[in-house]
């Protein structure tokens, strides 16, 4: 078991969103850091987060990119809880029993995942955590979408498929999911509820087309997001 300190990349994103070519205000960076300071201060808020979700040390925490991972890192490193964690592209994701997990709405997922990666990383040529789309560099959104490996990454990862591979999930592999859920087997966090919220978008311009792309390319991830979310689990 090994304790992680993620630290927030926020501060290391580019000040200019590239589909919309607006400059971020430097004041609202600056006041988005003091929020998550002051969240992370408020010991029982984080306290009665820790009892709400059972977070102990020793947990399994698997990673799904743009879910709020690293707000969670934060919280158990501020409450000094020790994680076997998971977020890398050189071991497959652990599907065990007694592993937890945050969700993300996951068109607000794929959409969030576009503009930290996509626009900062993979349409500069460069990679992050060594993962890079299946088929090559993409340079738009389009791009992005029109290749396979970047849908329904949620699906994939909790069925122990590596990010951005052609590993094939439909809807059988979201009821395995679920029945690992009802069965104890894998606890689901729902990114909305972290006692911090360091997953807000700080871009709020995008093609109002790019909803509908995502909505149709990850479909599983819909699937198993409103399924766990008629269950209760979410």
């Amino acid at each position: 078991m090994r304790t992680i300190l993620l630290f927030l990349l926020i501060g290391t994103v580019s000040s200019v969103d590239v589909f919309s070519d607006k400059k971020l205000d430097k004041h609202t960076i600056d006041e988005h850091r003091h929020q998550r300071k002051r969240q992370l201060h408020d010991m029982s808020t984080l306290m009665q987060w820790k009892e709400n979700y059972n977070v102990q040390d020793d947990i399994c925490f698997i990673h799904i990119p743009r879910t709020g991972g690293s707000s969670f890192m934060d919280v158990v490193e501020e409450m000094n809880i020790t994680v076997d964690y998971w977020h890398e592209a050189t071991k497959q994701p652990p599907t065990r029993c007694g592993c937890m997990t945050n969700i993300r709405d996951p068109v607000d997922r794929y959409i969030s995942e576009w503009k930290f990666y996509g626009m900062h990383y993979f349409a500069n040529d460069r990679d992050l955590f060594n993962w890079f789309p299946g088929g090559g560099i993409p340079k738009s959104f389009d791009d992005y979408i029109a290749d396979s490996s970047t849908h329904n990454s949620m699906t994939k990862i909790l069925s122990g498929c590596q990010m951005f591979s052609w590993c094939d999930v439909d809807s059988h592999t979201v009821d395995k999911i679920v029945e690992r859920v009802v069965n104890k087997c894998l606890t689901v966090l729902k990114t909305t509820d972290l006692p911090i919220h360091g997953h807000r978008a700080i871009y709020d311009d995008y093609d109002p087309e790019w909803v509908t792309k995502a909505t149709d390319a990850n479909n599983v991830d819909v699937e198993l997001y409103q399924r766990l979310m008629e269950l209760g689990y979410i």
